[in-house]
């Protein structure tokens, strides 16, 4: 089965549990795709209504740790059905 590219952007914020769903949604609703709320840069993250600047800080810390994992993340996806 063939999964959806965006899976491993889904799993990756999964994989930080600490935000909530309501964090994700946030940067979902305001850059339009998983990809663009996962991929965004520190500066493009500001002032975005419902998240929190030390969430912010979290994400991206946290997000650091998670893109030197990608391969692993790409392999997941890839092995997932949904």
């Amino acid at each position: 089965m063939m999964t959806n590219s965006k899976d491993k952007f889904w799993l990756a914020f999964a994989s930080i549990e600490e935000l909530g769903a309501g964090f994700v949604l946030s940067l979902y609703n305001h850059f339009g795709c998983i990809e663009n709320a996962w991929t965004i840069s520190s500066s493009e993250i500001v002032d975005i209504e419902g998240i929190t600047k030390k969430q912010i800080s979290y994400f991206l810390e946290k997000r650091k740790d998670i893109k030197n994992d990608c391969d692993f993340m790409n392999c997941l996806a890839t092995k997932l059905q949904f």
